[in-house]
C-alpha cells in the first residue's frame, strides 16, 4: 500500500505542477513498472514543466502538521516510502522520476 500512495502522489505533482494548465487540452502521464525478487521499480514520464528537486529542502513534519498545511507532502512521502527517488529532465522533451523499493536487499554480486 505504501507503494501505492507515493505513485499516488508522484502522478498528482505531476497534475499539479508539471500540467497546471492540464486544463487546456490532453495531456498524458507513461507510467512503466518492473519487479524482480530483489525490488520494484516504477517510472513516470511527463512532457510537463521541469521540476528541480534540489531546491525543496527537506520538510519538518511536525511544523507542517502544526501550521495546518493540506498540501506539500508528495515529496517527502515519495522520499519517505521509496528507497531511491531520481528525477531526469531532458528540457522541452521529457520529465522522468525513477522510483525504487527494494523487497529485499540485493544479493551478493
Amino acid at each position: 500500500m505504501p507503494v501505492i500512495l507515493a505513485v499516488d502522489e508522484a502522478v498528482s505533482n505531476i497534475m499539479r505542477h508539471a500540467y497546471e494548465d492540464f486544463a487546456k487540452g490532453t495531456r498524458s502521464i507513461e507510467i512503466g513498472f518492473e519487479a524482480d525478487e530483489e525490488k520494484i521499480i516504477l517510472t513516470l514520464k511527463d512532457s510537463g514543466r521541469e521540476f528541480d528537486p534540489t531546491g525543496v529542502r527537506e520538510l519538518d513534519i511536525n511544523e507542517h502538521v502544526k501550521l495546518g498545511k493540506k498540501y506539500g507532502l508528495g515529496l517527502f512521502l515519495m522520499r519517505r516510502i521509496m528507497d531511491e527517488v531520481k528525477f531526469v529532465f531532458r528540457s522541452g522533451i521529457e520529465n522522468m522520476l525513477t522510483m525504487v523499493k527494494y523487497i529485499r536487499p540485493p544479493g551478493p554480486k
